[in-house]
């Protein structure tokens, strides 16, 4: 069984890491930051290099996370799809693997190869950073631990929305609607427009944010989020995120005990 879940694990993270289009968009979006670093490190009101290491990572991390998981959702929408589209699931379904089985290791192969260009470029732009003299060699290991903090819940919990959502509606209207919804939930301000953005099912960050580096992008009338609540956000999308797919999990084999 392990050997069936690294096979698919690896599968999935090949066909993810090989795609061109996320890379492509991710390097824009990057490239545009990783620009407007080095132009803000010139200026002597630089609003990075005035800061310590770790707030500094964590407001860079936060301020990508405006796009990076929206091009990963996306990506990921037609991940699991395809398999039903192209006849895969048939082939799948002779082998006897279990449908739980073969979700966990699809969306850990899914959400690996979303990571893996982010990862890339954040280095890219910490080394930038570094041996432009905006930070300090501190930032490094600091960027590493907002990637985890910030960029990795994100992620996860996109993905596993979008591996499930378009298997009950058609994927453009789902890539459409996550798009509108991503914006919606994380960067309204909840002051002005009824949004989730400020609950503890803000995705974004913004809590790890407060919590963890100390840092004030995302703060909205002055609140600020303790560490406390930073634990209790992270645990909450996470168990989003299984219980997201634990539920298609069930309507994949429901489907296809009906079928």
């Amino acid at each position: 069984m392990m050997k069936s879940l690294g096979g698919v694990i690896g599968y999935e993270y090949r066909m993810m890491i090989t795609r061109r289009g996320p890379w492509l968009a991710y390097a824009v979006v990057f490239i545009f930051h990783g620009l407007t670093m080095v132009r803000l490190g010139e200026s002597a009101s630089s609003p990075f290099s005035g800061l310590d290491p770790w707030r500094a990572a964590g407001e860079m991390l936060y301020i990508l996370n405006l796009f990076t998981p929206l091009i990963g959702g996306i990506a990921a929408a037609d991940r699991l799809i395809r398999d039903n589209r192209l006849g895969v699931r048939e082939l799948q379904r002779s082998c006897h693997q279990p449908t739980g089985l073969l979700l966990i290791g699809k969306y850990a192969g899914v959400l690996a190869g979303a990571l893996t260009p982010n990862l890339v470029f954040i280095l890219a732009i910490t080394a930038g950073t570094i041996a432009a003299g905006i930070q300090t060699p501190a930032f490094l290991p600091a960027a590493l631990a907002a990637y985890v903090a910030i960029t990795v819940p994100a992620f996860a919990f996109i993905v596993a929305f979008s591996l499930a959502c378009p298997l009950m509606i058609p994927i453009r209207v789902y890539q459409v609607l996550f798009t509108g919804y991503w914006f919606w939930a994380n960067y309204l301000p909840p002051e002005a427009f009824p949004t989730l953005n400020g609950t503890l099912l803000t995705p974004a960050g913004v809590y790890a944010l407060h919590g963890f580096f100390g840092g004030r992008v995302g703060t909205g009338k002055g609140i600020v989020h303790g560490s406390g609540e930073a634990v209790i956000n992270l645990i909450v999308l996470f168990a989003a995120a299984f219980a997201v797919l634990a539920v298609a999990s069930r309507f994949m084999a429901r489907r296809e005990t009906e079928s």
